[in-house]
């Protein structure tokens, strides 16, 4: 078994092949222990270690001493622990789009904002089309699943925002919502892959949504100009990303294995499908509890 890659192995050190213990949506633990525990390599154990280290660092980072919550609770010798960026947060919370204008802000008055009204049919028009493709589609995914992983994609979403806005690099949180996933909703691959999709794309996408406004803020384009051009590129690209991929697919032989001649080997995808098959196939219950081999 190589020390780096990003694939899953069976006992004899071969690629772990999911077919065997996966039945439709649903994983076969009885076909599991009659094939092979998984084995992971010395690179994915220690990016999956990172990874949890960095959502809790990414908290402690962010939340500081609020003049409420449970933040006001951690204190040692009468100085607060998380004493980063909490009360920038909690000032531009409250903050109006009539407090403190800079200069871009008083060039940017004579154009509309974009309603709130916008923001929420969108919202909620993306939500329903989820729900009815999770409740239509053979997924495994409840309905409240869904919902929760929204919840966790606007939760994170600013903590992440002020990681990416200083330093450049976002926070990568996919293994957090595999693990949640994995013990919500466990022994339903098809179903941590959604959920795990949701909950890091709706970050994701908020992030790039925001630093696509604040572009257009700075060169002057009207707000309502950038929300059009936002929505109407995600959907031309939703369509286009979905040929693209059914072309590849259809008419690149041998895509995603390592005898690929063009060198399309596709990591990135083989890593999307170890996670899949580790955190909502074996599941973390197997790999993490106590007793477990």
């Amino acid at each position: 078994m190589p020390i780096s890659s990003p694939d899953a192995f069976d006992n004899m050190g071969y690629p772990y092949n999911p077919s065997i213990v996966v039945n439709g949506t649903v994983f076969d633990e009885e076909m599991y222990r009659q094939y092979s525990p998984v084995f992971l390599s010395a690179s994915l154990c220690m990016a999956y270690g990172v990874s949890f280290a960095s959502f809790t660092a990414l908290i402690v980072h962010v939340c500081s001493m609020f003049s409420f919550g449970w933040c006001s609770l951690l204190h040692f010798a009468d100085k607060p622990l998380l004493v980063w960026f909490g009360k920038q947060v909690q000032r531009q919370l409250l903050l109006t789009e009539n407090t403190e204008k800079d200069v871009h802000s008083r060039l940017m008055q004579k154009y509309p904002e974009v309603p709130l009204g916008w923001y929420m049919s969108l919202g909620l028009s993306s939500i329903l089309m989820v729900v009815i493709a999770v409740g239509l589609e053979d997924t495994a995914l409840p309905v409240w699943a869904a919902m929760v992983a929204f919840c966790i994609a606007a939760a994170l979403a600013i903590p992440v925002a002020i990681i990416m806005a200083i330093s450049n690099i976002q926070v990568a949180l996919q293994v957090l919502h595999e693990m949640i996933a994995g013990y919500m909703i466990p022994g339903k691959p098809i179903a941590n892959a959604i959920f795990k999709t949701i909950a890091y794309n709706g970050t994701t996408q908020a992030i790039g949504f925001s630093a696509d406004l604040k572009l257009g803020h700075y060169m002057k384009v009207p707000p309502r100009i950038s929300f059009a051009a936002q929505c109407i590129s995600a959907t031309i690209a939703c369509f286009v990303a979905t040929g693209v991929q059914a072309w590849m697919f259809s008419n690149v032989e041998g895509i995603c294995t390592d005898e690929q001649v063009q060198g399309f080997v596709c990591p990135s995808t083989m890593t999307f499908a170890a996670a899949t098959l580790i955190w909502g196939g074996v599941g973390p219950a197997r790999l993490f509890n106590i007793g477990q081999p």
